[in-house]
């Protein structure tokens, strides 16, 4: 069967169906591309609204170009035939994942990081998503989260197609004033995915019932059973963000997803080790509009991956404790107010990007205002896929940006350092660490002890006490606190020197006993990385690749 450029086969080809549209993978013959293609069902015109929808959702979708959002490639009508062409993804949706198995609190800590990114575009783009669920939410196979469908998504300052009372969207999620049929806004959004994440951690609905009115007498009702009763072990934080998701005033909820998403990080910070690495930075970043550079043809998706690298990097950095980062266009940026600007200038020849970053610092002088050019860096990556491509730049470029900003930013406010007493004792911990009994074990424990006491920002003393602790909990009872513990000293190490190669072979030492390989790997991996001769990392990512097959 072909509809415009696109071939497909009817029976073969079939993604999905919902009562107004049926989804097929399909060629797009004229770029030679697979797509998935959106098609109206004929007998949707019995809904007068339905081609209206239909076009909406194309119009809004492709309006937002994000890694974590579901790109659009044409709208279009063939011979009475209303389409969409979309990017075709390989995963599988969120509510198929929860009928085969049950997630673990950190694999729903990075969809719901990625899931509030990917609401902080729509937010941003004036947009009210207003059918958000796991239906609507897919994974991909390289654990990318991707966001679908927005049917009934509208303009925050725009009219509704269904009349004024009409229920939209899937009452399962649906928010109070949705329930009622009121005008909605962007919280309304926040307690959707409030209820998604509740599902996702708990394996259970939020409000569940037997009938559609039960449902939504529950959702009315506003007393979800709390996350920690649902399932045992539900961390505290996590848990606390949820529910303020959930309140039944909107105006108790998180005003938009971004909001949400920098609260989220916050509950990543307490929760896994390398999400959230905190740097006593104060002062205040101005993060300039990136300078693009490309050929005429790729301008514009030079633009795009700017534009979301730049978001991406302002949150990124963001997470450096006291340091406000702000984003302004050019027409607002003021004369000063700022402690540092941030330029950026990104080039893009595909599959290569080239990253150049200018900090500037300001100081005053005499009451006279200065600048000095602190740090420039210049980064080069490859990759096909543009979006991957945008996340290593920004991985890259605020590794890069925190470790100068910590290290131009710690310095002791009333406490005097002894440097080289902290690194003696570091060293000699690390040689009696290696005598590997337990009564060494301790005496290297009070020693990374001194040398963090003589030295507050000494990260070999953190580091080292980070390993001494996984081995605390081999050499006894295996009390998981240790393994928590362990991770939480290695996030302080790498806030103070984020190429700290020992580490990250400590948090993955900490991943690795928690039953976290993929994680392991990753940390084992850099360790490497900054150091080939982080003979620990080699020996552990061996043995762990080994058991693994």
């Amino acid at each position: 069967m072909k509809i415009a450029q696109f071939e497909f086969d009817p029976e073969q080809d079939k993604l999905g169906e919902g009562p107004l549209s049926e989804v097929f993978r399909a060629t797009d013959t004229n770029l030679d591309r697979v797509v998935a293609l959106k098609i109206l069902r004929a007998h949707a015109e019995i809904d007068p609204s339905a081609d209206q929808r239909f076009h909406r959702e194309a119009v809004h979708s492709s309006k937002i170009e994000h890694r974590n959002i579901a790109r659009v490639y044409e709208y279009g009508q063939y011979e009475g035939t209303y389409f969409i062409a979309m990017e075709f993804l390989k995963g599988r949706t969120l509510d198929k994942i929860l009928k085969d198995q049950r997630l673990g609190f950190e694999e729903c800590l990075r969809i719901a990081q990625q899931v509030t990114r990917a609401l902080r575009e729509v937010h941003e783009a004036g947009l009210i998503h207003r059918d958000l669920k796991p239906a609507n939410l897919m994974v991909l196979d390289d654990g990318t989260v991707k966001l679908l469908d927005f049917g009934i998504a509208r303009a925050s300052n725009e009219s509704s197609i269904t009349q004024h009372g009409m229920l939209v969207g899937t009452v399962l999620y649906m928010s109070p004033e949705q329930v009622r049929g009121d005008e909605l806004e962007m919280r309304s959004d926040i307690f959707s995915m409030g209820a998604v994440l509740y599902h996702i951690t708990t394996g259970k609905l939020p409000f569940p019932g037997k009938s559609f009115p039960e449902v939504c007498m529950a959702i009315l009702d506003g007393k979800p059973e709390p996350p920690s009763i649902a399932r045992a072990g539900f961390p505290r934080e996590f848990e606390d963000f949820i529910q303020k998701c959930l309140h039944t005033d909107p105006q108790e909820r998180y005003a938009d997803a971004r909001e949400a998403h920098g609260a989220l990080l916050q509950v990543s910070a307490s929760l896994l080790g390398t999400t959230h690495r905190q740097v006593n930075v104060r002062g205040t970043l101005l993060v300039m509009p990136v300078e693009c550079h490309a050929s005429e043809e790729g301008l514009e998706n030079c633009r795009v991956i700017a534009s979301g690298m730049r978001k991406d990097l302002a949150t990124e950095l963001g997470r450096l404790k006291d340091l406000e980062v702000v984003l302004l266009d050019k027409a607002q940026l003021p004369e000063d107010g700022y402690d540092w600007s941030l330029s950026i200038g990104l080039r893009v020849a595909p599959p290569e990007a080239q990253l150049e970053m200018r900090l500037v610092r300001y100081s005053s002088v005499n009451g006279s205002a200065q600048k000095h050019e602190e740090w420039t860096e210049q980064l080069t990556h490859s990759d096909p896929n543009e979006w991957a491509l945008q996340a290593d730049l920004v991985r890259n470029a605020a590794r890069e940006l925190r470790r100068h900003l910590s290290e131009s930013s710690l310095k002791p406010i009333g406490k005097t350092r002894d440097q080289e007493a902290s690194i003696q004792l570091a060293q000699h911990a690390h040689d009696v660490l290696s005598k590997g009994t337990s009564k060494h074990l301790m005496a290297a424990i009070s020693s990374f002890r001194r040398a963090i006491e003589a030295d507050p920002y000494c990260a070999i003393a953190y580091a080292g006490l980070a390993e001494a602790t996984v081995r605390k909990y081999l050499y006894w009872d295996g009390d998981q606190t240790y393994l928590e513990q362990a991770r939480e000293f290695a996030a302080r190490a790498l806030a103070l020197k984020t190429d700290c190669a020992e580490a990250h072979t400590s948090l993955g030492f900490a991943f690795h006993l928690s039953g976290h390989s993929t994680d392991a790997q990753r940390e084992y991996r850099i360790a490497i990385e900054y150091d080939e001769k982080e003979w620990l990392a080699h020996r552990l990512l061996g043995a762990l690749v080994a058991r693994e097959g």
